[in-house]
């Protein structure tokens, strides 16, 4: 059992060793995955995010929004503009552009609207008629821009 032990710290070292430095590791995301992980987080988590390659992190911010709910909601429009430009039919990398992502990233981008109202205005019951509103809008329009 002792060998067993020993050997195996250094059966590691050797693997590790023979692949070199470049090597990706076995569990390397797709970049299907890695958007698919950066979509479920959270507005503030994602804002965090090291704006890294393949992606396409262009935003226009929140286009046909009254300065005040720009400001509100901009966090989540960010999101919402990575979902359209990363996964949608006129995106380079095309991940994933069907109408039933389409809508996905549209419910995600509402879950984000909802979750900065209750962060920053509580139980405000404009700012989510708001989000509600916006969200009507994006199903309606967005797929001018998917």
């Amino acid at each position: 059992m002792t060998r067993v032990r020993t050997a195996l710290p250094a059966l590691a070292v050797a693997v590790a060793a023979a692949l070199g430095p470049g090597a990706a590791p076995v569990s390397a995301e797709t970049p299907l995955q890695r958007a698919d992980r950066l979509m479920t987080m959270g507005y503030a988590e994602f804002a965090r995010q090291p704006h890294a390659a393949p992606f396409d992190w262009e935003t226009d911010g929140c286009t046909g929004l009254d300065v005040a709910r720009q400001a509100t909601f901009r966090q989540a429009c960010v999101q919402h503009d990575f979902g359209y430009g990363n996964y949608g039919p006129s995106s380079t990398l095309r991940l994933d552009p069907t109408d039933t992502r389409r809508a996905w990233i549209d419910k995600r981008f509402y879950q984000e609207m909802r979750q900065i109202c209750t962060d920053q205005h509580g139980s405000d019951g404009q700012c989510m008629a708001d989000a509600e509103t916006i969200y009507g809008g994006v199903r309606l329009l967005g797929g001018l821009r998917w």
